[in-house]
């Protein structure tokens, strides 16, 4: 019994000693270049700011310096300093790597893009930020996404998009289930090509429930309603 125990309690150090060593690579892959560290540390060293990402108090986060775009469940803002850039903290769902997801669902969407040579839809570089004096454990309260800026049309003006870009766009929502293909999430670039600029995962890593709901079929319907969506968007541009 004893051996039997302590057979087990190594396995489970092991297995979380595992974790956390592909948690700090992660996080060392998709590190933002070293000056722009430099010069976002001397923006969020200042714990009012976290304090306010915390509370999506979008007042407080422009007396501090920063352009709100939206501070409600996430906040999504930018900074004069960091120029090229939007900023998300994933408030909503703090915990449930919601913030994380984006970063890694940019990545595989782009390696698909690259791999299929698809030139019309494009997805922006995202970079995983450590938030000072936070702990450094894999979880949204602790990180931020910098995102590439990417040259999109003004929303509320018409707009035109390619048909390839169409085509592109639809056979990438079909092969990640992107459901929430909402206008909000694409943008149209000048060329009439499109940026997929949100790329939060659709099935979460929380457990329990999302667990359950990330299966084939619940992927494919996520794929028809995300493709309608966009199409139906489309068309009303």
């Amino acid at each position: 019994m004893y051996k039997l125990l302590t057979a087990t309690l190594a396995m489970l150090f092991c297995t979380s000693l595992s974790a956390s060593k592909k948690g700090r690579e992660f996080v060392r892959a998709h590190r933002p270049p070293t000056h722009i560290v430099t010069l976002a540390n001397h923006i969020f060293a200042d714990k009012q700011v976290y304090r306010a990402m915390r509370r999506s108090d979008g007042a407080a986060l422009q007396e501090l310096g920063f352009t709100v775009i939206t501070a409600k469940d996430n906040v999504i803002m930018e900074h004069k300093q960091l120029p090229g850039f939007i900023i998300k903290f994933g408030n909503r769902f703090a915990g449930l790597y919601s913030t994380i997801a984006r970063v890694r669902m940019a990545e595989k969407i782009d390696r698909y893009i690259q791999r299929k040579n698809l030139t019309a839809v494009h997805v922006p570089k995202k970079y995983l930020y450590h938030i000072p004096h936070r702990r450094h454990k894999l979880k949204d309260q602790n990180y931020l996404v910098f995102s590439q800026k990417m040259p999109i049309q003004p929303r509320g003006e018409p707009r035109i998009i390619s048909k390839q870009a169409i085509e592109e766009t639809c056979r990438v929502i079909n092969r990640f289930a992107i459901v929430d293909a909402s206008p909000g999430n694409f943008g149209i670039m000048d060329e009439g090509n499109v940026a997929i600029v949100d790329t939060e995962s659709t099935i979460r890593t929380g457990g329990g429930l999302w667990y359950i709901l990330d299966n084939p079929l619940t992927r494919f319907v996520q794929s028809v309603v995300g493709t309608y969506k966009f199409r139906t968007s489309v068309s009303k541009s």
